[in-house]
């Protein structure tokens, strides 16, 4: 009777088992929907500010006499401009910068008079609606800039930019698990916090939700609804899945279940 035991639970051991949920895929997906619904608000937000300082400034410009600004002018907008900054305790600067890349003002007084077109790529076309732009000064520092069009009567007065504060987004901009690797990224493939692999990269052109491997990694990518980029999350290393059982050991479990029939038969016969 002991060996009518042993066949079957081999039988059973040969079974392959089944695959347990796991947290290495589950919880990155989540973390890339919910840090893009997190960034689409903070931006909603801050580009709502930006486009309403541009608007006042415009309303400024548009009463100055044409040509360059004088002191005073200067210095009613200076003024303007650090009244809403302490406002706006999210934003780290605010500046106007003109068509050709000069910043004219600037609450980081270091800036003014600096003409910075490879710093400061969105000025380059003054766009016409507010926007948000992932900019790379140097290969360790990229920092996400926010603009708006400025007018000067029925002129394009430049673009207002502003600097969210450096320690807000990689305060959101983290994993939840060891082994994640979060990150944003444009769809000139610039990433905000540097952290991603170069074939990576790519994912900031992506318009839909998705998922890929990366070297037995998960990869979940989120496009945000209000600029051109995309969250990615780089999940740790998924654990294999269970292995079917390869044609022999079917074969031998067809023989052990046909064996233990025919012990049963025998047992029965006697």
């Amino acid at each position: 009777m002991s060996l009518l035991a042993v066949l079957p639970a081999g039988g059973v051991l040969l079974l392959p088992r089944q695959e347990q949920p796991t947290d290495s895929v589950a919880i990155p997906a989540a973390q890339a929907r919910g840090l893009a619904l997190a960034l689409d608000a903070h931006l909603q937000r801050w580009l709502q500010q930006c486009e309403q300082v541009a608007f006042e400034l415009s309303g400024l410009l548009g009463q100055l006499p044409a040509g360059e600004l004088g002191t005073a002018a200067e210095g009613t907008l200076m003024l303007h401009l650090q009244q809403r900054r302490s406002k706006a305790p999210e934003m780290g600067e605010l500046s106007l910068v003109d068509p050709t890349g000069k910043t004219v003002l600037s609450t980081d007084g270091d800036r003014t008079g600096v003409v910075d077109r490879e710093g400061n790529p969105e000025v380059a076309q003054v766009p016409r609606r507010p926007a948000a732009v992932l900019v790379a000064r140097t290969t360790a520092k990229r920092q996400l800039v926010l603009v708006a069009p400025v007018q000067r009567r029925a002129s394009p007065g430049g673009v207002l930019v502003a600097r969210p504060r450096s320690e807000l987004l990689p305060r959101l901009v983290t994993g939840v698990l060891p082994g994640v690797v979060v990150d944003l990224v444009d769809a000139n493939g610039i990433s905000l916090m540097g952290r991603l692999p170069p074939p990576l990269l790519d994912l900031g052109s992506e318009s839909h939700e998705g998922r890929r491997w990366y070297h037995h990694r998960p990869v979940f990518y989120v496009p945000l609804q209000r600029t051109r980029m995309v969250v990615v999350v780089l999940g740790p290393i998924a654990p294999p899945r269970p292995a079917l059982p390869r044609p022999w050991h079917l074969v031998g479990a067809v023989v052990l279940v046909l064996l233990s029939g025919l012990v049963a038969w025998a047992v029965t016969r006697r």
